[in-house]
């Protein structure tokens, strides 16, 4: 059972959407340890602002002929509720630096699919030791900082991602909700509607028996659903098949995804016979053999370490981020000092390593001790260029004005966050006006490559309060409310951007915002609707 959603559905608004859209929807995200689920994003095109980097959401879809049982405007407007309770669990990374990496990946796979299939990815990171991933209803993939840490080599990360990616464009949770449509499955608004009001009641005298109550609920009901439904053997066979695809398509090594299955067989103990993950897929061993099979292979040999410096700094900077506890930085620093001091390590693995120990560093306040390791880790020139290491020497120098007019490549625009910081802290730089000047290109370039970044709009709108343009701080504040899926929020933001823009007779911007005010008046329509259907 995968014990990072289950606290995160401990929630009651979470558990009730899940009861009330269905049993076997509940079962992919609370039981089974690898959650497969899937959606399709069809939203259109919304026009370009002027001055603004490009809205979060398009005009929403109508949806195909023969989404009766489940659209993809419900599939997109459930997936906006769950990411309001995910988002907001303690376990979420919030770091632009890894989100960033892991949507390249997931963009590189995803370019495999046909022009139909093709849409928009979200895909987000959780401090979670179990090798897993798992998709969510709007095309929202995650991934625990367990698989990510786990795997030596980028192509089996990308091979799980790849599987994910291949339910969704197959439509796999619309069609398991349309071959459970005569199993009542509405019906189980009214035990939602019974969690909440219990919850409610019980929070009201006595918090333990609620928390009993809940937990009691939840894995009862997980229980059951892991027993009775989950996506059929087919479905996980043409999401291996799709994935195997995408994954040489993105050239990488077919090979990556038999060794991914082997790997998550060993840490997960699953078994051709065993519960859970194992007994609602085709046998490990089965699936390890089509694969093969389909890669012309009698057997896939073992691999050498993946030495990509994009890949190995992604994991060395989550295992500095996701160390929270005394223990985990024990382990943490542990782990970066075994890489550092062997002679025999491979220069992008001591170059990660050394990266992630400052980043450790300069989170415990310790500047000193992580230029030291930048410094005198003695990179080779090729790896030092590197702009993530670049840019974490110039934030932990001893006068970091030089970040301000760091110019980071395209590829790498969540760069950005780090120079917008340091120009907000207006009295470290000898120039304020050019510093934010720097910091709002930045974070531009930024939202244009990851529009979902509420974190890079909170940035962009403390930009523009201090450089005294408060109605464009209050529209950056409504894309960072949209971005969290807080339709209503977002409104009151945009009807005050609106209101200041008017008064200032800045009407082209009145006219843009007014449009984006329709666009996300419907998408809180949609949410109303879709919570309407589940009483």
């Amino acid at each position: 059972m995968n014990s990072w959603l289950i606290s995160v559905f401990r929630r009651p608004r979470a558990a009730a959407l899940l009861c009330a859209i269905s049993l076997g929807f509940y079962s992919q995200l609370i039981a089974q340890p690898i959650l497969q689920a899937q959606s399709r994003s069809d939203s259109q095109a919304q026009p370009k602002e002027a001055h603004l980097p490009p809205a979060l959401v398009g005009l929403p879809s109508l949806g195909l002929a023969g989404d009766d049982t489940f659209s993809q405007r419900d599939e997109r407007t459930l997936g906006m509720l769950l990411w309001r309770e995910v988002r907001n669990d303690s376990s979420f990374v919030q770091d632009p630096l890894v989100t960033a990496y892991l949507q390249r990946l997931v963009n590189r796979l995803s370019k495999g699919l046909t022009q139909e299939e093709q849409g928009d990815f979200k895909v987000f990171a959780v401090a979670d030791g179990q090798l897993n991933a798992f998709a969510m209803p709007g095309r929202m993939l995650g991934i625990h900082s367990g698989l990510m840490l786990g795997v030596t080599r980028e192509g089996e990360l990308a091979a799980v991602l790849a599987h994910e990616i291949g339910h969704v464009s197959q439509r796999h949770f619309a069609r398991r909700m349309a071959d459970q449509k005569n199993n009542q499955w509405i019906g189980w608004a009214g035990m939602a509607a019974a969690i909440v009001a219990a919850r409610s009641a019980s929070n009201a005298s006595n918090a333990s028996n609620a928390s009993l109550f809940e937990g009691a609920l939840l894995g009862s009901q997980a229980l059951m659903a892991s027993k009775q439904l989950s996506f059929s053997r087919d479905m996980e066979r043409e999401a291996d098949a799709i994935g195997l695809q995408l994954l040489k398509s993105a050239a990488y090594d077919g090979a990556d995804m038999v060794r991914m299955l082997r790997r998550l067989a060993a840490g997960a103990s699953l078994n051709d016979t065993g519960t859970g993950y194992a007994r609602s897929h085709p046998g490990t061993t089965e699936r390890m053999a089509t694969v093969e099979g389909r890669l012309r292979s009698a057997a896939t040999p073992p691999a050498p370490p993946d030495f990509n410096l994009d890949f190995l700094l992604a994991q060395a900077r989550l295992r500095a981020v996701t160390a929270t506890s005394g223990d985990d930085k024990s382990s943490a620093e542990y782990t970066f000092e075994q890489v550092i001091t062997n002679p025999a390590s491979h220069a992008s693995a001591r170059a990660s390593a050394a990266y992630g120990m400052a980043v450790l560093r300069q989170a415990n306040a310790q500047p000193a001790a992580a230029r030291a390791l930048l410094w005198s880790a003695n990179l080779p020139d090729r790896l030092a260029a590197h702009p993530w290491i670049q840019a974490l020497r110039l934030d932990i120098a001893e006068t970091n004005s030089a970040l301000l007019t760091f110019a980071a490549p395209l590829a790498y625009p969540e760069l950005a966050h780090m120079q917008a910081h340091l120009a907000l802290q207006t009295h470290k730089t000898p120039h304020p006006a050019a510093a934010l000047a720097t910091a709002e290109t930045a974070l531009k370039a930024q939202l244009v490559a990851m529009p979902h970044s509420d974190l890079a709009w909170t940035d962009l709108a403390a930009v523009y309060t201090a450089t005294a343009r408060p109605a464009h701080a209050a529209y950056a504040q409504a894309e960072r409310m949209a971005a969290q899926g807080a339709w209503a929020s977002s409104l009151s933001f945009l009807g005050q951007a609106i209101q200041t823009a008017s008064r200032a007779g800045q009407l082209d911007l009145q006219a843009e915002w007014v449009r984006r005010e329709l666009v996300i008046k419907g998408l809180l329509a949609d949410e109303r609707a879709f919570e309407q259907k589940q009483k």
